[in-house]
């Protein structure tokens, strides 16, 4: 446990108290609000980078595709996929 001093101008100290921010348990939800916000953030920010990266590797292998062109490597893929593995007797 924790106890936490808070410096606030009598303004902002009134109100926050009038809307029940100031007891330990809504400090406490807004502190574990925040930490998942920032979590979320920083995980957006790593699946941009990845997503990056992967982007920069397709564009070395493929060149510059169009989303239809994309889209129609995709589809070959997943067709692909799909199809009956002959080494397996499918």
């Amino acid at each position: 446990m924790v106890t936490i001093t808070l410096d606030l101008d009598k303004e902002l100290e009134s109100e926050a108290r009038s809307r029940g921010l100031l007891s330990s348990e809504r400090i406490a939800e807004l502190i574990a609000s925040e930490l998942r916000q920032q979590k979320r953030q920083e995980a957006a920010a790593r699946l941009t980078a990845a997503m990056d990266v992967m982007a920069a590797h397709m564009r070395e292998k493929y060149g510059d595709l169009s989303d239809d062109e994309a889209q129609a490597m995709i589809d070959a893929w997943i067709a692909e996929a799909d199809e009956p593995d002959e080494l397996a007797g499918g």
